[in-house]
């Protein structure tokens, strides 16, 4: 018999991703740069373009995008 522990299940996880996926692509949709930044950790990247930029390049990011 296993314990139950405090530790998320499979499906929490899940679930947790889904929303951040949803939260991306509400927040770059509506060019909410801070709402974007936020579903990154602080020292998070993102490649674009060929390149890899920090959470502080997203504006640029966002206004050159289609």
């Amino acid at each position: 018999m296993t314990k139950p522990t405090d530790a998320p299940t499979r499906t929490e996880d899940l679930v947790e991703i889904q929303q951040l996926l949803a939260k991306y692509a509400v927040t770059i949709t509506q060019g909410d740069i801070d709402g974007l930044i936020s579903v990154f950790t602080p020292d998070g990247t993102y490649s674009a373009f060929g390149e890899t930029y920090t959470l502080n390049r997203f504006p640029v990011l966002v206004d050159a995008a289609p």
